[in-house]
């Protein structure tokens, strides 16, 4: 049977499309939004960007919470509840990094639910409730995390050692916002890193895709941008549009990549950025270039589809024909910019890939995958 989700979200996506932004307020019959994002946003004057955009619109922002930090706790989420109730606001906009994505996703289906606490939300079916409608707004900075369009989220706990994951439809943006402003400051380094981490989210997306009806669109989508925009990104670091492009390329492949059950790849890195605080995209971007290599026959199958999307010449073995295009756009963004290529680049120790592996095994289904315990060791080894 097709699995038909939810995918009801506006992009926006040009120059100045942030003065959109109000309207689209507007339009949703919002006139109360409280912004909610992290202090590095405040910092390097994205938050003003935004403010700005209002000026000379009957909308104004209701609340400000500019308190999340670099990982979203459980905390923050009952904070964003009970300030949102407080001051009466009828819609959230999310400025900022992943946590802010996170934190924000996981108010929002707190606020529908009308608990006050993450723990009391956990495991309940809202599909028979009278939920309240939040609109959501979103407007990634930095590079976008891949789940600026996902109903999967994941929060820590305060104590850093219980994750609460949850997949709603209540979680879902009404509008994305990528405005080449929010990417002004970006350096080639991150540049490099979170374009490949949405190039092994559309390559693995494809390949994993299935029967998803959105996945392989939006794969496919992300891999022309990429295509056309990543090296010129990273080479011209002026140039706004090619870094707008490539944080759009992120948002649309975490779009369909997050659609999927849970998949390997996502889950190692999750288990790896957990563990050690690091920033989950570049993990993926480094485990994905040694997990292709790997692909199983039926894998490679599909994986050959996707020559034309590289324009490549026809080979006797399509599929690798696009290993081969994909090691050479690594090889070439080794050559350009000094990224973390390595595990090693984060000090992850050696001797936790015994624990690395098991933990992924129980938390994914890697029996599916046809990946074993032995296969997870040795990706580790060749990604350290």
């Amino acid at each position: 049977m097709v699995k038909v989700s939810d995918n009801n979200i506006k992009f926006l996506i040009g120059e100045k499309s942030l003065e959109n932004l109000a309207y689209e307020i507007r339009l949703a019959g919002c006139d109360k939004p409280m912004l909610v994002c992290d202090d590095m946003a405040r910092r390097l004057g994205y938050k003003s960007i935004l403010l700005k955009s209002f000026d000379g619109t009957d909308t104004d922002i209701n609340y400000i919470d500019h308190t999340i930090g670099d990982i979203a706790t459980t905390n923050d989420c009952e904070r964003i509840v009970k300030e949102f109730i407080k001051s009466a606001s009828d819609c959230l906009i999310l400025l900022g990094k992943k946590a802010v994505m996170s934190a924000g996703k996981i108010s929002k289906i707190m606020l529908c639910e009308g608990e006050l606490s993450v723990a009391e939300y956990e495991g309940k079916d809202l599909s028979v409730s009278e939920v309240k409608k939040i609109p959501m707004f979103v407007v990634p900075t930095n590079y976008a995390s891949g789940i600026e369009c996902s109903n999967k989220v994941r929060i820590y706990s305060p104590d850093f050692k219980t994750i609460y994951q949850f997949d709603s439809t209540y979680a879902q943006s009404d509008v994305v916002v990528c405005d080449s402003r929010m990417t002004d400051i970006t350096p080639p380094k991150a540049v490099a890193s979170y374009g490949l981490y949405a190039l092994a989210m559309a390559v693995d997306g494809y390949v994993k895709s299935g029967d998803s009806l959105y996945t392989k669109p939006y794969a496919l989508t992300a891999i022309e941008i990429l295509k056309e925009h990543l090296i010129k990104g990273i080479l011209k670091v002026a140039d706004k549009e090619h870094r707008r492009e490539i944080m759009s390329a992120v948002v649309i492949a975490g779009c369909g990549y997050y659609q999927l059950e849970k998949n390997f790849l996502a889950v190692l890195s999750d288990v790896i950025s957990d563990r050690y605080k690091v920033n989950q995209a570049n993990v993926m971007a480094i485990l994905f270039r040694h997990y292709i290599r790997h692909a199983s026959a039926d894998d490679r199958e599909v994986l050959s589809q996707l020559r034309v999307c590289f324009d490549e010449d026809e080979g006797e073995d399509d599929a690798q024909v696009v290993l081969d295009r994909i090691e050479k756009i690594y090889c070439e963004i080794d050559e350009a910019v000094n990224y973390n290529s390595c595990l090693g680049d984060f000090n992850i120790s050696k001797s936790d890939f015994a624990s690395i592996a098991e933990e992924t095994i129980a938390a994914a289904d890697v029996k599916s995958e046809e990946l074993s315990y032995s296969f997870i060791i040795n990706l580790l080894e060749e990604s350290y």
